[in-house]
């Protein structure tokens, strides 16, 4: 009786081999897959607490990281920070009539 070849990797030609596709614990389907699986109560690297007694600052007085954190749990990013500031976007109106600079229209005719 006759054995088959065994195939390898290195009997491959090596266009056909790709060694990105072989390291399946960094696709992205298994990192969202692990960052579905966390704990709402885990540290993440983005998280950040506030040190107590600073003196700085009263403790319920809203920070920085406090603002950021509302921001990013309410899903809507407050614009007072660019209040005044010149508006560069092709869209003027995209954002509100507030935002426009003059009263050209903005769609570019």
């Amino acid at each position: 009786m006759i054995d088959k070849p065994e195939k390898n990797k290195n009997s491959q030609a090596p266009e056909l081999y790709n060694d990105e596709q072989e390291d399946e614990s960094s696709q992205s389907q298994e990192i969202a897959e692990e960052a579905r699986k966390r704990m709402p109560d885990e540290d993440r690297a983005t998280e950040s607490t506030k040190k107590r007694g600073s003196g700085i600052m009263g403790e319920d007085s809203q920070d920085l990281v406090d603002h950021m954190k509302d921001m990013e749990q309410s899903g809507r990013i407050d614009m007072a920070a660019y209040r005044g500031e010149d508006n560069l976007d092709d869209n003027e109106d995209k954002y509100d009539r507030s935002n426009r600079v003059d009263d050209l229209p903005s769609d570019g005719s």
